[in-house]
Formats: structure tokens, C-alpha cells, sequence
């Protein structure tokens, strides 16, 4: 597996190994998960910071004691994924992470919850119409 090596242009989306000017490669895209479940937990955008005396970082931002963290420490931890990592090793944890997400909610009370939070969220969204282009035939609008 090889690196990608540079940075972007917004300094809040840079993965650790991006900050750390080291190769990137999965990184981004776990860096981008974390980024997101954690502006939908917090409501806020993901900071970063290095722990004392440690190559690890930690979101600023502290779970909330009900919040089920080691779940969600689990998926932090993405946070510190550094390349080099082999595939195969980046996709065990990932599928062992998900694993842990989907048991959690397939065994939880928060389930019929969490349906009924998506539904009413789903009821706020404005339709709208999408056009389909079938192969040789007419525009057809749905909603």
C-alpha cells in the first residue's frame, strides 16, 4: 500500500498524518467519518488536539457520560490512523467497528427511537422533484 503525501486548502479537514506532514492514505476518508459523526453528535465541527507527551489526538469535544463511549471512543479512534496501514488491517477494524455500530443498534431500545427521530427528520426535508432520463423515452419527474 502506498501514501499520498500533501494537505488541503482548509486546515479543519486535515487528517492527523496531513498535520503531521507524514503520507496519508485511508486516513482522509476515516478522518471525514469521525469529522461527521461528530458535528451530528455535537452539533458542531471536529477539533482536534495532541495528548500530552503521546502521538495520539483527541476530539476537544468530551462525549457525554450516556452516550454510549466506548462506541463512540471506537470510532474516534480512527482519528489517530496513520498511514502506513495495510488494507487488510484497515479493513478488519473498520468491519469490526461497524460490527460494534450495528449490534448497538440492533439490540438496543434506542432503535424504535432512533427510526422514529429519522422519520420525523425525513417529514422536515423539503421535496423535491429529481428528473429521470429513461434509455430512448420522455423526462419523467418524481417526487
Amino acid at each position: 500500500d502506498e501514501g499520498l503525501y500533501g494537505n488541503i486548502a482548509a486546515e479543519d479537514l486535515e487528517c492527523v498524518a496531513m498535520r503531521c506532514g507524514q503520507t496519508w492514505s485511508y486516513d482522509i476518508d476515516t478522518y471525514g467519518v469521525c469529522v461527521c459523526a461528530h458535528t451530528l453528535l455535537h452539533g458542531s465541527y471536529l477539533n482536534i488536539i495532541r495528548e500530552r507527551n503521546s502521538e495520539n489526538w483527541q476530539p476537544v469535544t468530551n462525549l457525554r457520560r450516556y452516550w454510549q463511549k466506548e462506541l463512540w471512543k471506537t470510532l474516534f479512534d480512527f482519528v489517530n490512523m496513520r498511514a502506513p496501514v495495510k488494507r487488510n488491517d484497515y479493513l478488519q477494524r473498520l468491519n469490526h467497528t461497524i460490527k460494534l455500530f450495528d449490534s448497538y443498534l440492533r439490540n438496543s431500545k434506542i432503535k424504535s427511537e432512533l427510526v422514529s427521530i429519522l422519520e420525523r427528520q425525513e417529514r422536515m426535508l423539503p421535496r423535491t422533484k429529481f428528473c429521470v432520463k429513461e434509455s430512448n423515452g420522455p423526462l419523467n419527474y418524481r417526487s
